[in-house]
């Protein structure tokens, strides 16, 4: 793996379990790349895992053999790689999940705060951002404060306004709004990362299982 960029974080992703291993620690050599922390998840050796690569403008996703695990260690031999994603570029996923709008913040005064809760839908969530329904007026480059209590207790999220659309008649909303993430903690992009990865793989089973359907 030629890779200039520095890791800031790693994750290891199971399809049954979700994220299990997180580390900050990380020394890269070639295609090897060992994790340092504590009570690591023991992991099979020559197990194939999804790893999650987090940059300072980006993320990546990869493959990796598992060639030893401790519970304060693991290395992996990366055996295929996905091309950078830009933070722009995230990988979103489609929802429709129901959640609460708690405060909008005064244009331009992130110290002064209106209460909201408002109920907005989902319409597709990534690392990056979230894009919703609503039929609240709010403004671009406002922020807002999302309640993610569906995903982890006391998940509070804040949001900056790019854009908003004016939804036709057919649609039960006024607004579509798309914001991106601000001032995530790495806790908090543990929990968003673990949601989309969860979507994203449950519908690729679907569609596979689909696919196999049809064949019979």
């Amino acid at each position: 793996m030629n890779q200039k960029d520095t890791f800031k974080k790693i994750d290891i992703f199971s399809e049954d379990k979700g994220i299990i291993i997180s580390s900050h620690n990380i020394h890269t050599e070639g295609d090897r790349i060992t994790l340092f922390g504590e009570d690591f998840e023991l992991i099979s050796h020559q197990t194939i895992v999804e790893v999650i690569g987090y940059f300072e403008d980006g993320v990546i996703l990869m493959h990796g053999l598992i060639t030893l695990s401790t519970s304060s260690q693991l290395n992996i031999t990366i055996v295929s790689t996905d091309k950078k994603r830009e933070r722009r570029n995230y990988l979103k996923v489609k929802t429709k999940q129901k959640i609460n709008i708690l405060r909008a913040f005064a244009m331009g005064n992130s110290n002064k705060s209106m209460i909201v809760h408002e109920t907005v839908l989902t319409r597709d969530l990534s690392l990056g951002g979230i894009c919703f329904f609503s039929n609240r007026t709010f403004f671009i480059n406002q922020k807002l404060l999302f309640d993610f209590n569906f995903l982890k207790a006391r998940f509070v999220a804040e949001g900056l306004v790019l854009r908003k659309e004016r939804q036709n008649y057919r649609t039960d909303y006024r607004y579509k709004y798309a914001c991106k993430f601000i001032n995530l903690n790495s806790e908090h992009q543990r929990v968003l990362c673990e949601y989309v990865y969860k979507i994203q793989i449950d519908a690729h089973k679907r569609m596979k299982a689909l696919q196999e359907d049809l064949n019979l």
